[in-house]
């Protein structure tokens, strides 16, 4: 590939094929010795429902943030096995609306992002974030496919 990019982004979302997405946009940094960028965008859920109630549950955030900075620290460790520079960011919001401002605002040069297979389709079903990236992203935008498992039916 004849392009240069110095600064990749990559949006996991912790399913399965998060890990192998990282991976292929890790090789990509790697070749060009970009900076890597790790998103996570999770929703904000500060208010549960207790009934009729709305209740704001700080212990549950707090757990939640935690979770998602100890994820993220072990993809960050895999990536950092191909990659000398990678960091890694958590935000709350839309999904898309947030990768493609993320994009926006660090001039990044492509944001690598993984669709999932829809289950017992061989077929692939390009996710609706994915595709609203695609749509919106101002920058190149690497789409990576899963590896299908055949489910047994």
């Amino acid at each position: 590939m004849g392009h240069h990019w110095n600064k990749i982004l990559c949006a996991v979302d912790f399913s399965d094929t998060s890990r192998a997405t990282l991976m292929q946009a890790a090789v990509l940094a790697a070749r060009g010795n970009a900076e890597l960028v790790i998103l996570h965008v999770y929703e904000r859920s500060a208010l549960r429902s207790a009934g009729e109630i709305l209740v704001a549950d700080p212990e549950f955030e707090d757990r939640r943030v935690h979770d998602v900075n100890h994820t993220l620290d072990e993809l960050r460790r895999d990536a950092e096995q191909l990659v000398k520079r990678v960091f890694a960011e958590a935000t709350a919001g839309d999904p898309a609306t947030e990768i493609v401002r993320f994009a926006e605002r660090g001039s990044f040069d492509a944001i690598v992002i993984g669709t999932h297979g829809a289950t017992g389709l061989r077929r692939l079903v390009v996710g609706s974030v994915a595709e609203a990236v695609v749509r919106r992203a101002p920058c190149t935008v690497v789409v990576v496919r899963p590896q299908f498992r055949i489910e047994p039916d």
